[in-house]
């Protein structure tokens, strides 16, 4: 986690760190839209609404400021995580 989070801080130096980034968000969206597809609404604008607070419930950035910035233990990380993600998945 801290070794993306550096890569991120560094990408608007490098051409590489940049392609390498923009890859792996292709991959993290498409892994949420794979993975919450069963709580994802079919109708815009409620569905890229939702992949939006999806992304950034789970954004290597988010963790990194609770567990990091704010100090929260590993275990209290996950469950602030956790509990997001379980919040979005209950909204229609």
């Amino acid at each position: 986690g801290l070794a993306n989070a550096r890569l991120a801080m560094q990408e608007h130096r490098a051409d590489a760190v940049h392609e390498t980034l923009e890859t792996a968000r292709r991959v993290h969206r498409t892994w949420i839209e794979h993975t919450f597809a069963p709580s994802l609404p079919a109708a815009e604008p409620a569905r890229r609404q939702k992949i939006a607070a999806l992304l950034l419930a789970t954004e290597v950035m988010a963790w990194k400021a609770i567990r990091h910035d704010y100090g929260f233990e590993a275990e209290d990380t996950a469950a602030a995580i956790t509990a997001l993600i379980n919040g979005l998945e209950a909204q229609p």
